[in-house]
């Protein structure tokens, strides 16, 4: 017991700044164009989402606008 009273303070610092994991999801949707306001709908959900029940920010969400076109959404899939 005295042993982890001991290594334990040692350790805190290291515990203290250890990254979190972090995930990547991409988000295809149109930002812009005439379907604009359904994307933002979406990207907005998606933040305030992510606000409530990820506050450390494990999951980072990259949003692509394809402008409703199946060949931007292609493309921004394969970047």
């Amino acid at each position: 017991m005295k042993i982890l009273a001991l290594i334990l303070p040692l350790l805190f610092p290291v515990l203290a700044t250890a990254e979190h994991p972090s995930f990547k999801i991409g988000i295809v949707a149109p930002l812009t164009g005439s379907s604009a306001s359904s994307g933002v709908t979406i990207k907005n959900s998606v933040q305030m989402a992510q606000l409530r029940f990820d506050p450390l920010k494990s999951v980072k969400f990259l949003f692509e606008d394809d402008q409703l076109a199946p060949k931007n959404t292609v493309s921004a899939v394969n970047n």
